[in-house]
């Protein structure tokens, strides 16, 4: 319910798509958001990363134009 109404306020606000960053310690939740609808994304960039843990796994959700 709370993705589903993030994405919401998002096409309402225009934006174009989603992005996320799923932790290396949490994996299924890479497979739960392929089910939503997001892909893989190698250029998703974290605006505050955590040096001392492993790089996550982005992932980006593109919105369809009406």
């Amino acid at each position: 319910m709370i993705l589903t109404a993030l994405e919401a306020a998002g096409r309402e606000a225009g934006a174009e798509g989603a992005q996320l960053a799923v932790r290396t310690d949490q994996p299924r939740l890479v497979d739960y958001y392929l089910a939503c609808g997001y892909a893989l994304a190698g250029d998703v960039m974290l605006t505050t990363p955590n040096p001392r843990s492993p790089e996550p796994t982005g992932m980006r959700k593109w919105f369809r134009r009406a």
